[in-house]
């Protein structure tokens, strides 16, 4: 982060607002037999095309993917032409991912209806048509939603909402291994969603993160915000997803976790009865948080093309992502002062200090990146999936675990993720930075704790694998080169705890600090030699590059550009994605590596004078 008095009082914060809550409430009833009296599946592309044929400038259509018997999974977008120079937040909302929750899917298709019927005539709803990029998608399990027996699980059986890539457990043969979810996955590669919308049924709640865990996130204050003021409207009570009950590998925690994507389920309190002025009353009231926060564009400072960046806020949580098509980005925040960091693999990181954020319109931040003129090392851009140990579903009170996955990513911080005994994390490189065999080491593991604790390091081209081990067993700082395993390229890097050390404690497992492709350093720890560069741009920061030296803005609103990375990281890449096969060969040796001894902190203390 930008300061260590930041980091400080983020902390403390975290610590403060991450007391395990103790109220359980319990569960309803879990849908219906059948969707027969609901808006049959072979009719959305009916509606989906009359509304494109009647909206053309806003509306299109078009199958996101198929199910497991071969149904289109349909999605639909809606922006309109207006403000064409303004940001536009992307929000998704979702419905029918439990086959048998039907009325999930007609409370989507009704959203569509009512800002299609209303645009131009409601001030309202058409300001959220002209300042959102709304995309639906009303129906993600459709073999489960047909036929005579609706069921919640999709065609094989599988609870789509457990087999997301995020703090995943065991529900499929891995994470992702559904059709349905894959759908979902790549539609979110293709997007930065800023908020999404959930619909379920049947209780009475709003429900937000974390699930998996009695955290509350770091972003808890503005989650029960917006959640509270859709609540408030409704009728329904806030909660905190795992102070309901406990689920893993769902939706929301997926979205906020690996894309920080503020992912609410709206758990709809009847299974018969849309009861739609209330969720219309709710929708007016909720949504106009979207339009808050911070938004701006990331762009290359000599060819002025967009790039795909990470977007870090201080102090906040989950980290958020440039829009891999045209760089903008947004994110939702509450009244504040805050640090912005964008950061991409190649180009010197950049922070802007101290931006107000108010209740009126989202304060605008653009970020010109320059390229590196030194070889630096660069370190993982997204979090791409997280697996927990089947033992956290024994009990209600054991995780103490609240290191989060995306303290992976970035440089070197002494801030690491537990990954706990038997669990794994994969981290994405970066689509456009892939790790290419040299002569030499090309991968470096930095441990945040040095402990004794074991770990399998694999790599693969996909994410989806296979996946080859580069390091069958390792502890502290690990380096690797990755031509020793047969490979000649490789963008996932995943790591396997395989310690059995107790899961009740508080950082339990390896603790994994950063994740670097070393290729072009030749060596680690690598060269600290600073370098300079200057910008003019129209607001005036002074930008240190703590990776190497100092980044010297001209702008209008003096902010400070630090770069805390060791000199650029967060590799451009949309891929937030879990990963989701597990190929660990406790044979393969593979091993081309070092695993003893620790890094020069010289570098590390020249960074966190900076943090």
């Amino acid at each position: 982060m930008a300061k260590m008095i930041g980091m400080f009082s983020f902390a403390i914060a975290f610590s403060l607002i991450s007391q395990p809550v103790s109220a359980k409430i319990p569960r309803g009833s879990r849908g219906l037999n059948s969707c027969s009296g609901f808006t049959p599946y072979s009719e959305i592309e009916g509606l989906f095309t009359e509304y494109a044929n009647q909206y053309p400038d806003m509306v299109e259509f078009y199958s996101i993917g198929e199910s497991v018997e071969d149904r289109d999974i349909w999605a639909m977008t809606l922006v309109s032409n207006a403000n064409p120079d303004v940001i536009k937040p992307r929000v998704r909302i979702t419905g029918g991912i439990h086959g048998n929750e039907c009325m999930g899917v007609d409370i989507v298709l009704k959203i569509v209806e009512w800002l299609l019927d209303a645009y131009g005539e409601d001030t309202v709803l058409t300001e959220f048509v002209d300042r959102f990029y709304f995309v639906f998608v009303p129906l993600i399990n459709p073999d489960g939603y047909t036929g005579n027996k609706a069921t919640r699980q999709n065609a094989n059986g599988i609870d789509l909402n457990r087999n997301f890539g995020f703090a995943w457990v065991s529900e499929g043969s891995r994470p992702f291994s559904e059709p349905e979810t894959q759908v979902v996955r790549e539609l979110s590669n293709d997007y930065s969603f800023a908020v999404g919308l959930a619909y379920h049924t049947v209780a009475n709640y709003i429900n937000a993160n974390w699930n998996y865990t009695p955290y509350i996130p770091e972003d808890g204050d503005l989650l029960k915000e917006i959640g509270e003021d859709y609540a408030g409207s409704s009728g329904y009570d806030f909660v905190y997803g795992w102070h309901w009950y406990g689920i893993y590998g769902d939706q929301n925690d997926w979205s906020y976790g690996t894309s920080g994507t503020l992912d609410i389920t709206i758990e709809l309190r009847s299974d018969t009865q849309m009861q739609w002025d209330t969720h219309e009353s709710a929708l007016r009231n909720s949504l106009p948080h979207v339009m808050k926060g911070i938004q701006g564009s990331v762009t290359d400072a000599e060819t002025g093309l967009p790039l795909y960046a990470r977007i870090e806020i201080a102090p906040q949580g989950a980290p958020i992502f440039s829009d891999p098509l045209d760089g903008t980005y947004h994110r939702v925040l509450l009244p504040g002062t805050y640090d912005i960091k964008a950061s991409k693999g190649g180009y010197i990181p950049k922070t802007v200090e101290n931006v107000t954020v108010t209740n009126g319109d989202p304060e605008r931040v653009d970020f010109e990146l320059a390229k590196q003129t030194k070889k630096r090392p660069k370190f993982a851009l997204a979090v791409n999936r997280m697996i927990l140990p089947k033992e956290i579903q024994s009990g209600t009170g054991q995780y103490q675990n609240d290191t989060m996955a995306w303290h992976t990513l970035g440089p070197p911080d002494e801030r690491g993720y537990s990954l706990s005994p038997g669990g794994s994390i994969t981290v994405d490189i970066g689509e456009d930075t892939v790790i290419n065999d040299v002569d030499g080491l090309d991968i470096a593991i930095i441990s945040a704790t040095q402990s004794d604790d074991p770990v399998r390091v694999l790599a693969a081209e996909d994410q989806d694998g296979p996946f080859t081990t580069v390091v069958n067993s390792g502890s502290g700082d690990i380096t690797a080169d990755i031509a020793a395993a047969g490979l000649d390229k490789v963008r996932y890097i995943r790591l396997e705890d395989l310690g059995n050390s107790s899961f009740n404690g508080e950082n339990p497992g390896y603790d994994v600090d950063a994740v670097a492709d070393i290729t072009e350093v030749g060596d680690w720890p690598y060269d600290t030699e600073t370098e300079e560069d200057t910008d003019t741009d129209t607001d005036t920061d002074t930008g240190i590059d703590t990776d190497t030296g100092t980044d010297t803005d001209t702008d209008t609103d003096t902010g400070t550009d630090a770069d805390t990375d060791s000199d650029s990281d967060s590799d451009s890449d949309s891929d937030s994605d879990s990963d989701s096969d597990s190929d660990s060969d406790p044979d393969d040796e593979g091993c081309g590596c070092q695993t003893t001894g620790r890094f020069d902190k010289t570098l590390l203390s020249q960074m966190l004078r900076f943090l």
